[in-house]
Formats: structure tokens, C-alpha cells, sequence
């Protein structure tokens, strides 16, 4: 449905919808029927309650970093990631007054020492939770640092892609989401390399899955894209800042997306993990990570499977 707006056929029905008793699009920008359609296909492929299109993975980056990391808060993120992304979290979010802690991917244990630095206040607002703490901020390959003091900085969110871009590297998502929840903090994983054919990332405990549709749920270069998707409460929260900002997807490229994941796109990320993971030097934590296929080496035959 290629259109901008919607139109209500007498005064009564707009009241009707304004007021919650009708049902009804009402504006491109807040929804088109073909992009629920297709993010209903990826709530189904990902095990999700909701799913928000937006029109680039990085549009589905910053939107959900602006909604759930306060102004004045706090996030734990990975060395890493994808260089936009790096660059928002690095120049852009500094001006919210957001700071940050960087640790290695692999390093579990250094993201629960980074958590039981913080102690949580018992003030909760919305389904962030504000923490005490006093940390130190690494950033940049000159590995320079500042400290910084605050007696009430809301540490809400660990984001992390898995496997990284463009190191491949995996993240145990099962073990940091636990860590991660023990402490209050929500868990984010970008899984745009793997895709929900081959990481259930929701399934094993993170509250919200990004991807960069672009890639391999695209497949074949053809659409802009980004989505993200998890619980009703949470996807809420961010579908309402994107209707505020934008970032649109063009309801016209949905057909690509819901074709291309069907076919092309799933065949492709297929072949291509299954060349290149089985040897990966970290395809250990790949099958801790990683579910629902087998990876079957073609160099040396060797094998091993995800968790089912």
C-alpha cells in the first residue's frame, strides 16, 4: 500500500479512532499495511511478541539507543562494531550527557565486574533502573580514559552485536543476559550476521534483537533496511520516538524484504556461514551462541552444532 496518509469516511469514525474505539491507519509515517505484514513475518522468525521496520539498521541503532538510555544514563557496549554505529555511540550520545562502558565481547567477566560495580538504588522508572556508581570510561585505540563520579547515573542497557562486524566475533548471549538482568539492565544484541535462521537471541534471554535488514534478511542488494524486534512494551517505547523522528521505510521495499528472507536471502547467509564459521578461531563461542543449523566444515569435514 503505497500511499501517505489515510482518510476516516465521516467525522465520528476520526473520534472513534482518536478516542481508541476504531481501528485505523492514520498516517504513512506511523504505519502502512504492508510493513505490518512484513514485521508480523519477523516476529514469527524471531520468536517476538512485536517488531518495528524502520528504514536502516542504522535508524533502528540510534532510535533504540535514544529510548532507552536516558539523558545523563549509562550503557555497557562491546570493542567491537560496526564504525557508524561506534561513531553514534562514541560522538552523539556524549551530548545526551550518556557515557559508556567498552569491553571485549568475549569478556563475561569483565561485564560482571563492570555491573557489581554498580549498586542498584531501587528507583525504577519505566522498566530502566537507576544504579550508583562511579566507573571509568575506555574509548578509542589510544586507550585513553576520564573518570567519572555520579551518585545517580541510570545504567539501563548492554548492546552488542553477535557475531561482530566485522570480526565475526560471538557473544555467549545466554550467560551475559543473566548478568545482565540480575543487575536491572536490559540486553540488545545486534544479530544482523547471523539472522533468526541461525541465532535465536530472544530465546536465549535478550530483551530486544536488531538487525540490519540490509544484509543478509535483504540477501541480494537490493533495499535499505532495519528492524528490531522483542516484547510489546518495549518495541512501544521505541515505535513512539521513531514516529517522532522518522525513518520510514519505504512500504514498497517490504515485498523485497519478505521475498528475498523467504528464498534468496536465507540460502545465501546459509552457504556463507557454512563456509566460514566451522573454522572460525572462536566458533566455540559461535555455538553457544548460535542455534537451529548444523555447520559442516568443507575444508576438513569437521563439524558441530548449535544449541537447539
Amino acid at each position: 500500500v503505497n500511499t501517505s496518509a489515510y482518510f476516516f469516511k465521516k467525522t465520528q469514525e476520526l473520534i472513534d479512532f482518536k478516542e481508541k474505539r476504531h481501528q485505523s491507519f492514520e498516517y504513512g509515517r506511523y504505519g502502512n499495511p504492508t510493513t505490518v505484514v512484513a514485521e508480523e513475518k519477523i516476529s514469527a522468525l524471531e520468536g517476538a511478541e512485536s517488531t518495528l521496520i524502520m528504514a536502516s539498521g542504522m535508524c533502528a541503532s540510534t532510535v533504540m539507543l535514544m529510548t532507552l538510555v536516558p539523558a545523563g544514563g549509562h550503557m555497557v557496549t562491546t570493542t567491537d562494531c560496526y564504525r557508524k554505529t561506534r561513531m553514534f555511540i562514541e560522538n552523539f550520545l556524549p551530548k545526551m550527557g550518556i557515557s559508556v562502558t567498552v569491553i571485549d565481547p568475549a569478556d563475561a567477566d569483565g561485564l560482571e565486574a563492570a555491573l557489581n560495580k554498580n549498586k542498584v538504588s531501587g528507583i525504577e522508572s519505566g522498566s530502566l533502573v537507576f544504579l550508583d556508581l562511579s566507573f571509568y570510561f575506555y574509548f578509542g585505540n589510544d586507550n585513553s580514559s576520564f573518570r567519572v563520579n555520579s551518585d545517580s547515573i541510570q545504567v539501563s542497557l548492554f548492546f552488542t552485536e553477535s557475531p561482530t562486524n566485522p570480526f565475526l566475533r560471538c557473544v555467549d548471549i545466554e550467560r551475559v543476559s543473566k548478568l545482565c538482568h540480575s543487575k536491572g539492565a536490559l540486553v540488545c544484541i545486534d544479530g544482523t550476521f547471523a539472522t533468526p535462521l541461525n541465532q535465536k537471541a530472544l530465546a536465549l534471554g535478550a530483551d530486544l534483537v536488531l538487525h540490519s535488514a540490509t544484509k543478509f534478511i535483504g540477501g541480494h542488494n537490493d533495499v535499505l533496511a532495519g528492524c528490531i524486534s522483542g516484547p510489546e512494551k518495549l518495541i512501544t517505547e521505541i515505535r513512539t520516538l521513531h514516529h517522532v523522528l522518522g525513518g520510514t521505510l519505504n512500504p514498497v521495499s517490504c515485498p523485497d524484504l519478505n521475498l528475498s528472507y523467504s528464498f534468496h536471502g536465507v540460502l545465501h547467509v546459509f552457504v556463507k556461514l557454512k563456509c566460514s564459521l566451522p573454522n572460525h578461531q572462536r566458533h566455540e563461542d559461535t555455538a553457544s551462541s548460535c542455534t537451529a543449523t548444523e555447520f559442516n566444515s568443507i575444508k576438513d569435514g569437521q563439524s558441530f552444532r548449535g544449541t537447539s
